[in-house]
């Protein structure tokens, strides 16, 4: 989908976030590290990588 290289700051989270909205993602699978536990809503942020597994064994 899309990508932005740096360090986990919300300058760069917001990048990413500007990157993906025009596809309308009901959640985000990430870890709780700052900032997604600060910046992503509590009902659209999934803390697991559970997901990326499951993408990894699909392609």
């Amino acid at each position: 989908m899309a990508h932005v290289f740096g360090r986990r700051t919300k300058a760069i989270l917001n990048r990413l976030i500007a990157l993906i909205k025009p596809y309308k993602f009901r959640f985000y699978c990430n870890d709780d590290r700052h900032p997604y536990s600060t910046e992503l809503s509590e009902d659209g942020h999934v803390v697991s990588k559970h997901f990326t597994r499951v993408l990894k064994e699909t392609i």
